[in-house]
């Protein structure tokens, strides 16, 4: 198998875990260890009923029934977590031995299509991919901004990065303001005033 990062194979093992318990019907533990055996019974079929499940809410999903509950990228996701621990991983699946990567088959390859073209449609589970900026995100990426080889262009762009979020404006708009343009407000402390526009800033505290 090749090498993971610890947290990244606890995340994959979780996952296998949770569709062996469905496999089963029984509750493994989080640190199950499953033998070379029990993972080289797994079917196509069965792990095609366990995405099902995920995506559509039902094993089973009916003509009607639509992809609300997960996307595609999910189970192109499930996919890979669960054949990094499958014996014959580079082995596509074949139908007549029965024997390979149960990940590899026409079934689990053709349900991910499936969702896709659903969503394609409108008719599956919306995207989440756009979503509010969280702060420990807004952290990470000043973190990476400052510690670019070149120091004076890390804390370039990290400088106005911090002005661009604390004005809630545009990179564009942020870039017109001169160092003059921004003056103390004597009358609240903790923000800045932008000479010549009515705005209020807070101040960008850990040091700008």
């Amino acid at each position: 198998m090749p090498r993971l990062e610890p947290e990244q194979k606890d995340v994959y093992k979780k996952y296998l875990v949770e569709f062996m318990s469905f496999k089963d019907d029984a509750a493994y533990d989080e640190d199950h260890e499953f033998t070379q055996n029990e993972l080289g019974q797994i079917t196509p079929q069965q792990l095609k009923r366990w995405m099902c499940l995920k995506v559509f809410g039902d094993p089973d999903p009916g003509a009607g029934d639509r992809p609300t509950e997960g996307r595609s990228s999910s189970l192109e996701y499930y996919k890979k977590a669960i054949s990094y621990f499958m014996p014959n991983k580079l082995t596509p699946w074949n139908v007549f031995t029965n024997s390979g990567n149960p990940t590899r088959s026409v079934e689990v390859n053709e349900l991910i299509k499936v969702v896709k073209k659903y969503e394609v449609r409108k008719q599956g589970k919306p995207s989440s991919a756009r979503r509010a900026l969280v702060e420990t995100e807004f952290e990470q990426a000043i973190d990476i901004m400052e510690s670019h080889d070149d120091s004076k262009k890390g804390i370039t762009m990290s400088g106005l990065n911090r002005f661009q979020y604390h004005m809630i404006g545009r990179v564009d708009d942020t870039c017109k303001f001169l160092v003059e343009d921004l003056k103390r407000n004597p009358q609240h402390n903790d923000t800045l005033l932008v000479v010549g526009q009515d705005v209020l800033v807070e101040k960008c505290h850990g040091g700008t």
